[in-house]
């Protein structure tokens, strides 16, 4: 739920870690959450919104936002953010839900 605060979910995020994980929707496929660090944000994008932020990609929450570490989509192998932008270049501007 982006619309919670960066804290908690970067807390669901360690908690979950392995089993069961996290995750969000993206173009109609799972997108594990697997690695983020908290970023206080005072930007004012829908929660849920990816950025790129000074050179990270974030995604904004009902209370600052969160960097993207490391990410796995549905029936891939787990990378990290900016290997995965190269791949999906049309994730940056998106809404997750």
């Amino acid at each position: 739920d982006w619309s919670e605060q960066a804290d908690t979910i970067a807390a669901k995020v360690r908690a979950f870690a392995g089993w069961p994980g996290t995750f969000t929707f993206w173009n109609g496929k799972r997108l594990k959450i697997l690695s983020v660090t908290p970023l206080p944000y005072f930007g004012n994008e829908q929660p849920g919104t990816v950025s790129d932020y000074g050179g990270d990609i974030i995604v904004s929450c009902g209370k600052d936002a969160l960097i993207l570490n490391e990410v796995q989509m549905e029936g891939k192998n787990p990378i990290r953010i900016k290997e995965f932008m190269k791949g999906y270049k049309d994730f940056e501007g998106s809404v997750l839900g």
